[in-house]
């Protein structure tokens, strides 16, 4: 955020006279396309400003006279668990607004190919904090980072899903640094090569099958000769076609029967078992 650490600094100033009372948090979501979204509380304890001698709206001016930082930032009223303030949100903000510069930001963020870069250092100079542990001052600021892809390096606090990471600026390291990828699940050209290789596996895939199938149906299909190829299948004329099937042929007038010879008379035979009359003993 342009200002932001500006702003953090501005806010510091007044954090030992809050403690618990305060709650900052500054949170950005940077975008594959080199654009940033984000958003910044500045909130404090409903009615600590008459402690201070103040109304709340005086000590919020006093707390936040900058702004966001941001041009075009939206600012709503922010009213929640008991803290009043303000919260600025703006998208598409672009990647050159967070740069160093000398208008008091010392956060810069930059893309090298596919990854987001994140250094600098949290300006609390002018917050006198000494004497004081602020993991038991109650106040809240945090500053969060969400990158696009995984991170891969970082000194803060990594959220489970291995995008986020945090700082709690209250206890800072003395210089922040995260970077993570600048595309969800890595380079589009890694996605577009696998892509390819899965068209290609379900494209051999495709073609076993319907060469499986066509020589299923084939063996299905009845030989056209007997198991024997020497000896053809007898003919089928019922499985002829009626188109295809012959005319059948004309009745023929029978022709005449030619005249037979008689058969010739068969003479008869003498009997052979016949017996021959007895001889005549008196007979010489």
């Amino acid at each position: 955020m342009k200002n932001a650490a500006k702003v953090a600094a501005l806010s510091l100033l007044v954090i030992a006279t809050l403690a618990g009372c305060f709650k900052g948090k500054v949170d950005l979501t940077l975008n594959s396309d080199n654009t940033i979204d984000g958003s910044m509380i500045i909130a404090i304890q409903s009615g600590i400003g008459e402690s201070l001698g103040m109304s709340d709206e005086d000590l919020l001016k006093e707390l936040n006279s900058d702004g966001s930082g941001i041009d075009g930032a939206k600012e709503s009223d922010y009213n929640e668990d008991g803290f009043i303030g303000k919260k600025y949100t703006f998208e598409n903000e672009p990647l050159d607004s967070f740069q160093n510069s000398d208008d008091g930001s010392d956060i810069s963020i930059t893309r090298e190919g596919d990854t987001f870069i994140l250094d600098g250092t949290w300006d609390t100079e002018d917050a006198d904090t000494e004497g004081m542990d602020p993991a038991t001052m109650g106040a809240e600021f945090t500053f969060s980072v969400t990158f696009p892809g995984k991170v891969t390096d970082h000194n803060g606090e990594l959220s489970e899903d291995g995008k986020t990471v945090t700082w709690n600026l209250l206890d800072p390291p003395a210089t922040l640094h995260a970077e993570g990828k600048a595309t969800e699940g890595g380079s589009p050209w890694a996605w577009l090569v696998i892509g390819l290789g899965v068209l290609i596996i379900a494209a051999v895939i495709v073609v076993v099958i319907v060469r499986s199938r066509a020589k299923k149906n084939a063996a299905a299909q009845p030989l056209p000769y007997s198991a024997d190829a020497s000896v053809p299948p007898a003919f089928d004329a019922a499985a002829v076609p009626a188109e295809f099937a012959p005319e059948p042929a004309a009745p023929q007038a029978p022709e005449p029967a030619a005249p037979q010879a008689p058969e010739p008379v068969a003479e008869p035979v003498a009997d052979a078992t016949q017996e021959e009359p007895p001889a005549d003993p008196t007979a010489r």
